[in-house]
């Protein structure tokens, strides 16, 4: 079963999750999030869909009119040492901080979010910037069991990989066998057939050289009658 990560994990600190995955893509690089047949490097991150994205995902939220009005923000800065995670964590509709976190909707909101429908009757959690000992080892563990199912999965999909190219020589193989066996098939039902056409031809000749001489003999004979 492969692990997810998700803020409904650490209820009691929401922001603790985003700011361990934020260190680890410090650390390896930062992927798109989208779904794509291949890994590509983000270099934008869009607040509203809370996602990091590549170059296409950007040029697609360009182009799209429901997609214009998020916030992209460049890459570059976003994990900059000494830089606020307020910076990219702002409320898309009041461009607040977002300090709260709503269990009902299981997202990050601000204070005007919490004041308003439908937040204000939602149970929600107001975070601090400290992370306890305890979530610190949690995210310790899920960040471990996240890099080795990610080794695990990358393992399955070139095993997965070969064996597509193992297969397709297999075919390629396959296919080359049934058709020298055709050539060959080919050449013994043709030479075979060439005898059977030779043979008749020989029998022919010789039956018509007995019946003509069938033939004179009976001229001849009707001949001595006359």
């Amino acid at each position: 079963e492969v692990f997810s990560l998700s803020l409904k994990d650490f209820p009691n600190h929401p922001f603790a999750l985003r700011r361990a995955l934020n260190n680890q893509y410090r650390k390896e690089g930062v992927i798109c999030q989208e779904e794509h047949e291949k890994e590509r490097p983000a270099v934008s991150f869009c607040s509203n869909c809370d996602t990091f994205i590549c170059q296409e995902c950007v040029d697609h939220h360009k182009t799209r009119t429901f997609l214009k009005k998020h916030e992209i923000k460049p890459l570059k800065g976003v994990f900059e040492q000494g830089g606020k995670k307020e910076d990219f964590f702002k409320c898309s509709k009041h461009k607040e901080n977002c300090k709260v976190y709503c269990h009902t909707c299981e997202e990050m909101i601000c204070h005007i979010c919490r004041s308003i429908e439908p937040h204000h009757s939602h149970k929600v959690s107001y975070i601090d910037d400290k992370l306890g000992e305890s979530n610190k080892t949690t995210l310790t563990q899920c960040l471990s069991s996240v890099r080795t199912q990610r080794k695990a999965i990358r393992f399955a999909l070139r095993a997965v990989q070969d064996s597509k190219a193992s297969l397709k020589q297999q075919s390629t193989n396959a296919l080359e066998e049934i058709a020298r066996m055709k050539e060959h098939l080919f050449s013994i039902v043709t030479a075979r057939c060439d005898g059977l056409a030779a043979e008749v031809r020989e029998a022919e000749d010789k039956g018509r050289r007995e019946l003509e001489v069938q033939e004179r003999t009976l001229k001849i004979n009707l001949k001595k009658l006359d």
